[in-house]
């Protein structure tokens, strides 16, 4: 099974993901994080970076669309 693979099925379950450094710049990585936002609501995501990311960053808008 393929990362992707193991990525959705662990962001499909009941879980709390790390993602350290990444700003959620790649759409594919981040369209998936988004359907299993909307999808899960037992996933929780902890976003740790050095610092805020720019208004127009595809990160903020997510940030924005699933506060908690």
């Amino acid at each position: 099974m393929g990362l992707h693979a193991q990525l959705k099925e662990a962001l499909l379950r009941p879980a709390i993901i790390v993602v350290i450094g990444f700003r959620f710049g790649d759409p594919y990585i981040r369209e998936t994080f988004d359907l299993a936002l909307r999808s899960n609501r037992d996933l929780k995501v902890v976003c740790c970076l050095r610092r805020a990311p720019k208004r127009e960053a595809s990160l903020r808008r997510l940030m924005k669309d699933f506060p908690s």
